[in-house]
């Protein structure tokens, strides 16, 4: 995990050089947000038919971000984020096997745990859309619209999880039985992990007031493992899901500016 570190405080060292102070300025990106996150390979076919790797559940989050802002088109932003260490699983019971007369029972489970994350990001200016020119010599609009792409890394933390919460679920009915048994264990409590997306930046009379972030996070490192034993009528199986932190998620936020630091003359 040095590396991170060191990698961080280079960032932020070269963030705070005088070249890079030049007519900048910084931002604190109030955002709030939610994320759906899901094991490795659970929408690519992970686990055998009827059992299918994933189930929809949101976790909610903060993220302050540091944001500072090269020029109008470039920028770098450091700071906290939240997230999620999820996975779920979902059964349907092929109608061959079904008791019932209109198809098969239906169970699904979801767990997320909570995910701290230490972000760094660099965003670039791919569109802009003006509206409304209110003065043509300072290019200032009534409404602006910039669409940035991002991209970006950090480290991924989780302190722990209730052992004994939702281990657990299914479904027992007249027609149908359905039976989960998990036993998820945290194998590394440190990770890494890759993100990228795109963020919707709303400027009014030239001061951005809002912005949306949709994101795809990718981790790295596996997490946690979580054994999942399940039974479904006469039919039984059991598989290892591992998750690492990946999800995809969007974010809104208030930036406030900070302070605009003034170009030096030589």
């Amino acid at each position: 995990m040095r590396s991170h570190y060191l990698l961080l405080f280079g960032l932020v060292y070269w963030a705070c050089s005088g070249e890079a102070f030049a007519q900048k300025t910084l931002y604190l990106d109030a955002q709030l947000g939610g994320e759906y996150a899901f094991a490795e390979g659970a929408h690519l076919g992970v686990g055998q038919r009827p059992f299918k790797g994933h189930e929809f559940l949101i976790t909610p989050f903060v993220a302050p971000m540091l944001r500072l802002q090269f020029n109008d088109t470039k920028g770098l932003s450091i700071g906290y984020s939240g997230g999620g260490l999820g996975w779920g699983y979902k059964l349907q019971v092929p109608r061959s096997m079904s008791y019932g007369s209109y198809g098969g029972g239906y169970a699904g489970h979801a767990v997320s745990v909570y995910l701290d994350r230490i972000p760094v990001l660099f965003n670039r200016t791919l569109a802009q859309f003006n509206f409304k020119e209110i003065n043509s010599e300072q290019e200032l609009y009534l409404y602006s619209l910039k669409i940035d792409l991002f991209a970006g890394g950090g480290v991924n933390y989780v302190r722990g999880f209730c052992e004994s919460c939702n281990l657990n679920a299914g479904l027992v009915s007249p027609q149908d039985t359905i039976i989960f048994r998990q036993q998820p264990a945290i194998v590394r409590h440190w990770g890494g992990y890759v993100t990228a997306g795109a963020i919707a930046r709303m400027y009014r009379l030239g001061k951005e007031r809002l912005n949306v972030t949709v994101f795809l996070n990718q981790g790295l490192t596996t997490m946690m493992e979580v054994p999942v034993q399940y039974t479904y009528n006469s039919g039984q199986g059991a598989i290892k899901l591992r998750v690492r932190g990946s999800g995809v998620g969007i974010l809104a936020a208030i930036p406030i500016r900070l302070k605009t630091f003034k170009k030096r003359i030589p």
